[in-house]
């Protein structure tokens, strides 16, 4: 078993539970299917949108199934009691590595990207990915990444931290920040980026300013293929997945909707020394749950029901235009976003919905 797995653990961001919204109280959803879905929203935190290159998607991401896979194996056959959750805060989190840091504080062992993604290439079974493809494909991520960033710095200046998140249960994470605001380092200069590894897409919550001055969440979900890149002042939580069942997640960890979270800073010394989620800068100590709410967990499901009833709508739109060029009707084909549709299904990995 590879020597990150044994990292595996929750994280606890406080111990009070997250301050729900009233259930049918819904929340505004933005579903990101391209780069400009975020580009008249008013979200603090300068959100941005790229497409991950498609070096990446082709050398990288299959190694980034198989940690994920070696996880959910580990989940799989751990005693009940040995898998830690608290409210709001049921997420798994697998170091991957670290990129240009001495910062192992986090995780002793925790290797570098090099490291890593050599190891990706020496397990792939594809001949044709070697640790030069592997390398390459993270380095044009990182060329991605950094120009959304406009830092014009050379990459030997900046540092990044990559970890695996799977959501064990259903439950929005509490409010928070991955940096303290607070602190001396310019706005701009520390990022946070998160994607997906699966075709199910990764959710986020965040939180807009309404004309009130009241701020409302709002749940991204980020296709596939794109990743979300913002600073440090955007309040955000993740803790949506497929499912709010401990037993239905053990038995398919696909329905965690894992993804990729690393932290990106401008100056290499400014990687945070432990998973530190900041709470209100204002009042030291404290969470966000005593000032703001999060959209309920069954509310947040609802809503990613009605994602899979639009995606299903535009396969069957699909499906009757193809079926009248045939003589017979094409019952089963693939849809976007991986997705199978047939007559009264919808497939998504393991995971089957009638309607």
């Amino acid at each position: 078993m590879d020597a990150n797995i044994s990292n595996l653990c929750s994280i606890e961001i406080e111990n009070e539970p997250t301050n729900f919204m009233p259930e049918g109280t819904k929340p505004r959803i933005i579903f990101i299917n391209n780069t400009n879905d975020l580009k008249d929203s008013n979200l603090s935190g300068n959100p941005t949108i790229f497409k991950i290159p498609k070096s990446f998607m082709v050398h990288n991401m299959p190694y980034l199934r198989t940690t994920h896979n070696n996880v959910a194996d580990h989940i799989k056959t751990s005693k009940r009691e040995d898998i830690n959750y608290v409210i709001g805060t049921d997420i798994s989190i697998t170091p991957l590595f670290r990129d240009n840091t001495p910062n192992t504080n986090i995780a002793n062992k925790i290797q570098t990207n090099k490291q890593f993604w050599k190891q990706a290439a020496d397990s792939s079974p594809n001949a044709q990915t070697g640790c030069s493809e592997t390398t390459n494909g993270y380095d044009d991520l990182m060329v991605r990444a950094h120009k959304k960033c406009n830092w014009k710095v050379s990459r030997d200046k900046t540092a990044a931290y990559a970890s695996l998140l799977t959501t064990m249960i259903c439950n929005p994470q509490s409010p928070h920040h991955d940096y303290d605001v607070h602190s001396d380092v310019k706005l701009g200069e520390e990022k946070t980026i998160i994607f997906a590894i699966t075709p199910a897409g990764t959710f986020l919550t965040v939180w807009e300013m309404n004309e009130h001055g009241q701020l409302v969440p709002i749940i991204l979900w980020i296709a596939y293929g794109l990743a979300i890149i913002f600073d440090k002042d955007l309040i955000h939580a993740g803790g949506l997945g497929a499912t709010a069942s401990i037993d239905q997640f053990i038995s398919n960890t696909d329905l965690g909707c894992p993804r990729v979270h690393i932290y990106l800073v401008k100056n290499k010394k400014h990687i945070p020394q432990d998973f530190i989620c900041y709470g209100h800068p204002d009042h030291d100590g404290e969470s966000f749950n005593t000032y703001i709410k999060s959209p309920s967990p069954s509310d947040a499901l609802q809503l990613c029901k009605q994602q899979f009833q639009k995606i299903l709508d535009d396969a069957q739109q699909k499906k009757n235009k193809r079926s009248t060029k045939r003589s017979r009707p094409v019952d089963n084909f693939v849809a976007p976003q991986g997705l199978i549709v047939t007559k009264n299904a919808v497939f998504f990995g393991n995971f089957k919905r009638r309607y």
